[in-house]
């Protein structure tokens, strides 16, 4: 039950939105995707949630996820999940240039599988290249095996 109650919060407040207009961050990202994603990864473990938006999240997707609600979110994800990864494997990345129903552009999907207290998890993480930085897309999660 705790599985599904995690995974439904994931779906329903965590998903960054995928649509809005394109406007490039000051945030310096690293210019490789993977690194990105496993600082944002990492952020969102450990480092401060409104830091981590500022940063990490891509202008497209803040026009749907206010700084409010993405670190209220992210102080729920850590009590779900009874804390930090305990570890991190990466599965497997692609570019992309559309999303799915969605705009076309220079996009780069990652899945990892990351271990909790709670649960194991694969996260998903979609970047968006802006002015040769890697910004969060959309990240979401589900249990693994």
């Amino acid at each position: 039950m705790r599985r599904k109650a995690l995974c439904l919060f994931a779906v329903m407040s965590l998903s960054v939105g995928l649509f809005g207009l394109a406007a490039p961050s000051l945030a310096q990202t690293p210019s490789d995707p993977k690194a990105a994603a496993e600082g944002f990864l990492t952020a969102l473990d450990s480092g401060d949630p409104g830091a981590t938006y500022d940063k990490w999240v891509a202008e497209r997707a803040k026009a749907f996820v206010s700084r409010d609600a993405f670190v209220q979110g992210i102080n729920v994800f850590r009590i779900q999940s009874g804390g930090p990864a305990q570890s991190r494997l990466f599965v497997g990345g692609t570019p992309i240039n559309q999303i799915p129903n969605g705009p076309t552009g220079d996009f780069y999907y990652l899945r990892y599988r990351q271990g909790y207290s709670s649960s194991p998890l694969f996260f998903d993480v979609t970047l968006e290249r802006v002015n040769q930085s890697w910004l969060v897309l959309n990240y979401n999660f589900s249990p693994a095996p």
